[in-house]
């Protein structure tokens, strides 16, 4: 019995040795620089140059222990103002020159490991919009461990129920898009104030949420410029969504682009009166493209899927008569290099991923509009498929805006 025992013990040790070792999950640990966010933390120390960490005995009596190096940051928990002492995770810090202190920001949210976001009623996979913002806050949840989950509604009325969801879910930052959950957004985090909210595409002035704005009429205006200098008909279009100021700015955009490299140039302009019905999208394109329009600027989420649609149709049906279609917000070759000219693009993703790295740093921008245009290189035109001239003068034109030579209307 013993002889088995042991053989049975030394199996078991082998084993060890041959099974990989399995490491347990961890939660994702929520930074303020290098400092971990940790209950009762008030703020931090930066080590300027290479200082002493301390000791308490049972006397209270400091004994010099380790050397913390330079660049080095630890979080403080109290100070001393008497012996001038920071308490540190494991020992005391002096004040003195070699450190300089910084208290937590008061509005810095503890939850931000886990990130919400609700999209408006076009979806996540709305080649737009829903979609960029959701990739960049995937690509912020890989760096950084952080939790992200998205809710879809099913329509206008769950907007503000969903928010509510994944507020009482502990989701310390929540994002929406579009102007149809800027209400939604206003009335939650009016009642939520220790949580922060973005919205993209709209202002709330709330003071825990931040504004992400775009100078969608830039982005536009490039489009224009290069549907001016491609069309071979002297006639392109623009097709909405809705016929409401935000996509207005795109009309005005884009139509002063054609203009400035092509005065000669008709603009034909029509709206779906929806961002979800492809099937009117495809109606609209089909008349445009009928009444001698070779490019079409579709600025309609969904509802451009159409347009996609109808010049693929009318491609197959006769590849010699080149029609193109211009995608709005991110890059839209996906549909076929041979009918998307290019499309302008608004850095969402970036935009994105950028406040949730300032929420998470502790400089979230609660109460102000951050507004992203050519200069700082938030829109732009995808290049792919533009020819050597047209790109340099697409670059000519972006200098002009960012210096403010050229200024870009808003409105009709």
């Amino acid at each position: 019995m013993n002889k088995l025992l042991k053989t049975l013990l030394a199996f078991i040790v082998i084993l060890g040795f041959i099974l990989p070792t399995v490491t347990p999950t961890t939660e994702a640990k929520e930074l303020w620089g290098k400092v971990e966010i940790k209950k009762g933390l008030i703020g931090k120390v930066v080590i300027l140059k290479d200082t002493s960490l301390f000791y308490k005995d049972s006397k209270g009596k400091l004994t010099k222990g380790k050397t913390i190096k330079k660049n080095s940051e630890l979080g403080v928990f109290s100070y001393d103002k008497k012996a001038l002492l920071y308490k540190v995770e494991k020992g005391y810090i002096k004040k003195n020159s070699a450190v300089k202190y910084s208290v937590l920001p008061k509005d810095y949210n503890h939850s931000i490991s886990k990130i919400g976001f609700v999209t408006d009623n076009s979806g996540i996979d709305d080649k737009s919009f829903n979609q960029l913002t959701w990739e960049g806050l995937h690509l912020f949840s890989k760096k950084n461990e952080a939790k992200v989950k998205y809710i879809q509604p099913e329509s206008y009325r769950e907007y503000e129920m969903n928010l509510l969801k994944l507020t009482k879910e502990g989701y310390g930052l929540i994002f929406g898009t579009g102007f149809h959950l800027a209400e939604p957004i206003n009335q939650v985090a009016s009642k939520n104030k220790n949580t922060k909210y973005a919205i993209v595409d709209d202002v709330v002035n709330q003071p825990n949420v931040a504004s992400i704005l775009f100078k969608e009429n830039e982005s536009a205006f490039l489009a224009g410029v290069v549907a001016g200098l491609k069309t071979k008909t002297n006639k392109v279009g623009f097709i909405g969504g809705l016929d409401v100021p935000l996509v207005n700015k795109y009309e005005v955009g884009f139509v002063a682009g054609v203009k400035a490299v092509n005065p000669k140039v008709e603009t034909e302009i029509k709206y779906v009166g929806d961002f979800n019905k492809p099937e009117i999208g495809m109606l609209l394109a089909s008349q445009m493209y009928s009444s001698n329009t070779d490019i079409i600027y579709q600025v309609a989420g969904g509802s451009g899927l159409g347009v996609f649609a109808e010049a693929r149709q009318r491609m197959k049906k006769d590849p010699n008569k080149q029609v193109w279609v211009i995608g709005v917000d991110r890059d839209h070759s996906e549909h076929g290099l041979d009918i998307t000219l290019t499309s302008s693009i608004k850095r969402m993703d970036s935009a994105a991923y950028d406040i949730a790295s300032r929420a998470k740093k502790g400089n979230f921008p609660g109460g102000k509009t951050i507004v992203y245009g050519i200069a700082e290189n938030g829109v732009d035109v995808v290049k792919t498929n533009l020819d050597s001239e047209t790109i340099k003068r697409v670059e000519e034109f972006k200098k002009k805006v960012a210096s403010g030579k050229i200024k870009v209307p808003t409105e009709r």
